[in-house]
């Protein structure tokens, strides 16, 4: 928030989301999504590229643009493809293993 402020923004809304970045079928980011549409939002302010998505970033900014709504990173990381790729694989492992542990302990708790 004092980003914004600082930055001279005036911020009418603020969303909080804690749910996998993998996952596109997030309420929070639909119901932002759906807001940015129906209503005149000038810019979308995110701390870093995850806290809205692991992958395709571009992609949400260019369907927030085509709202009119300017996507700004505060905190831009500078790498080159290579490392973006290196993290977007660990982050896929990461995601899919949580994903199998935890249908498996659900499993294992199912049959106790």
């Amino acid at each position: 928030m004092r980003f914004a402020l600082t930055n001279g923004y005036v911020m009418e809304y603020f969303y909080e989301d804690i749910a996998s970045r993998m996952n596109f079928k997030r309420k929070i980011l639909l119901n932002l999504l759906q807001y940015c549409q129906t209503h005149p939002i000038k810019t979308e302010i995110i701390e870093y590229e995850e806290c809205i998505a692991r992958f395709r970033v571009n992609l949400l900014a260019d369907i927030l643009r085509s709202y009119g709504t300017e996507l700004l990173v505060m905190n831009k990381r500078e790498s080159d493809y290579r490392q973006y790729f290196i993290d977007d694989m660990i982050d896929s492992i990461i995601h899919f293993s949580s994903h199998l542990y935890g249908k498996r302990k659900g499993i294992d708790k199912a049959k106790k």
